[in-house]
């Protein structure tokens, strides 16, 4: 049995027991304070003041990116849209989104290419079509911001026109997905497939 033991408070706690309430959620707790505060008038004014100061703590950027941050520690929130880092024991197991970000890297689009993936049974279709590296959309989300290393060993920060605030990835969705990466260099160098679900000889 392997236990994981985690150090902070009260908001550490909560951050890894409940999920990151949703956007809705957020909206309709967000109104009920305008509400709230509509009703009272000035007869309540320092305590729904109070409230509104917790909620924006709460709902302050700091506040959400260290839920974030925990549940991708923790594993939590599998769903089909969430970006986890995967490692051996999980790659097999990846969500269509992360499988997109998988095929992004640019050894796992070469193979592709080559008709040598397992594809995962094949019921993974590239929906980029083998393109590779800066021809990839997704590879483009991955790295850009990214300081990166190219094949001359010039050392750089990649900056793509086409990424803007509607289809950019947080630097924690870059991290989890570059650790993905990681295991998949380690399972290639293994001779491993890593979209084979029995993570089978390539």
């Amino acid at each position: 049995m392997q236990v994981r033991v985690m150090d902070g408070g009260a908001d550490t706690f909560n951050a890894l027991v409940y999920a990151p309430p949703s956007q809705d959620t957020l909206n309709y707790i967000k109104g009920s304070i305008s509400n709230m505060y509509d009703r009272l008038g000035q007869m309540a004014t320092g305590f729904v003041d109070r409230a509104k100061e917790a909620f924006d703590h709460f709902n302050s950027s700091s506040a959400l990116i260290r839920n974030k941050l925990l549940a991708h520690d923790a594993g939590l929130h599998i769903q089909e849209t969430a970006i986890l880092p995967l490692r051996r024991e999980n790659i097999r197991n990846a969500n269509f989104r992360m499988r997109e970000y998988i095929y992004a890297n640019p050894e796992i689009g070469k193979l592709y290419n080559k008709n040598l993936l397992n594809n995962y049974e094949d019921t993974f279709a590239d929906p980029e079509d083998g393109r590779v590296k800066d021809d990839r959309f997704t590879y483009r989300q991955v790295m850009d911001g990214v300081l990166n290393m190219d094949d001359v060993g010039d050392i750089h920060i990649a900056h793509y026109n086409d990424i803007d605030e509607e289809n950019e990835l947080d630097i924690y969705d870059q991290n989890a997905i570059l650790d993905t990466w990681e295991t998949v260099a380690i399972l290639l160098a293994e001779g491993l497939d890593p979209t084979d679900p029995e993570l089978g000889e390539l």
